[in-house]
């Protein structure tokens, strides 16, 4: 991607590892029977580097009972839409007589691509697997379905956000990390920050002080703080803290350091993924979605939207970032839902659009929040949040935790310090040529 300047394709679906692709011989179809009359449930992960899919099974009702593993009141859906990282659990209501309703008792399961969030170099345009009722068919009497899938959006979007009701209900507070005496939050220090626009950027080459691979000239990076991160595999920022000004200093390490605050008490973070807004830096912006993933925690979604949050004077376009000043990023502002919000880890933000989240400060410790597209994380996009850290020695020292860690990077260092164990072990310096995430 970097050397190009062009995203990668993809070449292939698969369910749970099988699926069918190009000329020759051709795995079986991935399988499952249901039970006529019963509940069979269903897991739903999405571990693609870059699509959104939408999963259905032709005829049959899905009823949603949770979401990132937060259980949630049931609903029920023909398709639903899974983000990169995302997990479902669906319950499948097997038919009373689903040998009989279509063909023997087959249907099509797929995974369809999602529009806008897809990018494949020549199909497929969905893959399928195959759910049959008829346990008793023989291989060779086993038939392919004839099912049609029922009409749906296939738009790149997350599941609709009114759906996603948890089961046990949190009320969010006011956020701790935002002053709203503040009347340009652009001019807080760059670890204080709590806004951040997803974009690229032209970083490292020869003569920068950035540790980037490659490093022949400046390429264009994924970033969303400071600069595209990058963390060192041998200096892992947790047992860095008592440097923790050093490390503040360095725009790749991206640290964002939160204010201490009681279990009891909320941080709020806005991410945006702009659209042709200038910055200063020469940051790059355009339309992609990206899922956002927060280690560490759920999150509960305050708000997800589709327009900019910027101004764009060139199409007279009001950003609502207006409505969302210092002052009026709190409980009291109408536009936000504080009580029982969706909750999940992650969440699909909009292209041009944004998404505010917040979550308990109840789990001390530096956490990475990143894009899981795979080449968007290589490249640089994430940034580490270092979470109530007065508190983190203590835990570390808890049944021997800090000496485990150490013991661990001893051994890396050991491993890692033999340019033989290197991928390009002629160059050791190219031992690392991704963000480390």
């Amino acid at each position: 991607m970097m050397s190009t300047g062009v995203a990668p394709e993809m070449t292939n679906i698969l369910i749970n590892g099988t699926g069918q692709f190009g000329w020759g011989p051709k795995p079986e179809k991935y399988t499952i029977w249901l039970d006529e009359g019963q509940a069979h449930m269903l897991i739903l992960v999405n571990t693609a580097v870059d699509t959104t899919f939408v999963f259905s099974i032709d005829n049959h009702t899905l009823e949603v009972i949770e979401a990132d593993f937060v259980p949630i009141k049931p609903y029920n859906t023909t398709h639903i839409k899974i983000g990169i990282g995302q997990r479902y659990h669906v319950l499948v209501h097997g038919h009373e007589n689903g040998y009989k309703t279509e063909r023997y008792g087959n249907y099509w399961m797929r995974a369809t691509p999602a529009r806008k969030c897809s990018k494949f170099a020549f199909g497929p345009d969905e893959q399928m697997g195959i759910v049959r009722y008829n346990r008793t068919m023989p291989p060779r009497g086993w038939q392919d379905p004839l099912s049609e899938p029922s009409l749906y959006d296939t738009m790149c979007a997350d599941e609709p956000y009114d759906k996603l009701v948890p089961w046990r209900p949190w009320t969010v507070g006011d956020p701790v990390n935002i002053d709203p005496k503040v009347e340009d939050p652009y001019t807080l220090p760059n670890n204080s920050q709590y806004i951040f626009n997803v974009g690229m950027i032209s970083s490292g080459g020869p003569n920068s002080s950035m540790p980037y691979i490659p490093n022949d000239k400046a390429y264009t990076r994924w970033m969303m703080h400071e600069a595209p991160f990058r963390i060192n595999f041998s200096d892992p920022t947790l047992l860095a803290l008592d440097r923790i000004n050093e490390l503040i200093d360095k725009p790749y390490l991206d640290v964002v350091t939160l204010p201490n605050a009681t279990d009891d008490q909320w941080v709020w973070m806005v991410i945006t993924a702009p659209d042709k807004i200038p910055q200063e830096g020469g940051r790059i912006f355009f339309p992609a979605a990206h899922p956002m993933h927060l280690h560490g925690h759920d999150f509960a979604l305050l708000r997800q939207s589709k327009k900019n949050w910027y101004d764009d004077l060139e199409i007279g376009h009001e950003g609502e970032g207006r409505w969302f000043t210092p002052d009026k990023l709190n409980c009291r502002n109408d536009k936000l839902k504080c009580d029982n919000p969706p909750r999940r880890d992650v969440v699909l933000l909009p292209a041009t659009g944004y998404v505010i989240i917040a979550f308990k400060a109840d789990n001390p410790g530096i956490w990475i929040l990143h894009c899981h597209i795979a080449f968007h994380a290589s490249s640089g996009l994430a940034i580490q949040i270092i979470e109530n850290k007065e508190r983190i020695p203590e835990i570390l020292g808890r049944h021997g935790g800090r000496e485990a860690i150490e013991e661990s990077c001893e051994s890396w260092r050991a491993w890692q310090s033999n340019p033989i164990n290197h991928w390009d072990w002629h160059h050791p310096d190219h031992f690392q040529d991704d963000s480390g995430v």
